[in-house]
């Protein structure tokens, strides 16, 4: 048995639903290049307990549902994202940051889309705040702030 902590994508379509459900629990880091598409699946790296990082050059338009769902990465960065599926980042417990000042493409964050990110204390939107589905932010920081380009933040 050997194990997997970094995995390079290269050359592909796009990250389909469920691609790591098999890898295990030692993936800690994915870099992804070359990508044809920008679309990362529903479940893609779900379950990934160790995943703290994942590197992506050019980004992802749309995360699919659950597809980050119980991983420990620290921040991500959305600047191309124009859709997030529900709970994508469901119990990031480490996610500490996430991050769209550069994207006004964001319409909608979707239910439980960071239900338990109890450690999320900045939420950078670049204008005004998206519609929030049922429960978009349940269980996540106690006290963390919005801020925008517009306005001075606010807090959840």
């Amino acid at each position: 048995y050997s194990s997997v902590e970094e995995l390079h994508i290269e050359y592909t379509d796009a990250i389909p639903d469920n691609f790591a459900s098999n890898i295990g629990d030692e993936l800690k880091s994915v870099v992804i290049d070359n990508l044809g598409s920008t679309i990362l699946g529903s479940y893609a790296f779900a379950n990934c307990s160790n995943l703290t990082k994942v590197d992506v050059p050019k980004p992802f338009t749309e995360v699919g549902g659950y597809a980050f769902k119980n991983t420990v990465i620290e921040e991500f960065s959305a600047v191309a994202l124009t859709k997030i599926g529900e709970g994508a980042f469901e119990n990031c417990e480490k996610l500490l940051e996430f991050d769209l000042s550069t994207n006004n493409l964001i319409t909608e964050i979707p239910a439980f889309a960071f239900k338990g990110t109890t450690s999320l204390t900045n939420f950078h939107i670049c204008s005004e705040p998206p519609a929030l589905g049922q429960r978009s932010f349940k269980d996540s920081g106690s006290c963390f702030s919005f801020s925008s380009e517009n306005s001075t933040g606010g807090t959840a």
